[in-house]
This record gives C-alpha cells, structure tokens and sequence, in this order.
C-alpha cells in the first residue's frame, strides 16, 4: 500500500494543533505520486501530491518529527562550521 492510500486511511485528528517545532514548507505537484520531507541547508520541504490534504501531511510529518529534527541540527552545524569563501576586494 502507498504512503498516500497508508495517511488516508487513518488520518490522525491532533495533526491539525500540532506544532513541530521548526519552520516548513509544503510544495504540491500535480505529477508527484509520494509524499517526502526533503531537508536542505537546514530548511524543510514536504512535497506531496495536489490532492492529499494538509491534515494528513501534518500528520506524516508529525510521524518523521525526531528525524526531521536530527538532521536540522546536523545541517545547521555543518553549515556553521564551513567557511565562507573570501571575497577578493
């Protein structure tokens, strides 16, 4: 069974209040078949198809939250610790 067909069968009604704790971002497609959590500079994406409904995605992101969180503070340290190029004045 799909990710999709799974969060449509047992859509949790707390999703809705529940506040992860960290910034995101939702992006729908029309061509997207999945529902993913992309994490990039530390930054929070979920991609999901146009119709799956925010309650549900809520819900899968609230289901991943303690990974999500790992890896925004591993990003955020890589990131602190790479240098930034110097400009040439």
């Amino acid at each position: 069974m799909s990710l999709v067909a799974e969060l449509n069968k047992s859509p949790s009604r707390r999703a809705a209040a529940w506040n992860p704790g960290f910034a995101f971002s939702i992006v729908r497609s029309a061509k997207r078949r999945s529902v993913s959590i992309e994490i990039r500079r530390a930054q929070v994406v979920i991609r999901a198809p146009v119709g799956v409904a925010e309650s549900l995605l809520l819900d899968f992101l609230q289901q991943k939250a303690a990974w999500v969180k790992k890896k925004i503070a591993e990003q955020e340290q890589h990131l602190s610790t790479v240098e930034t190029p110097a400009i040439p004045h």
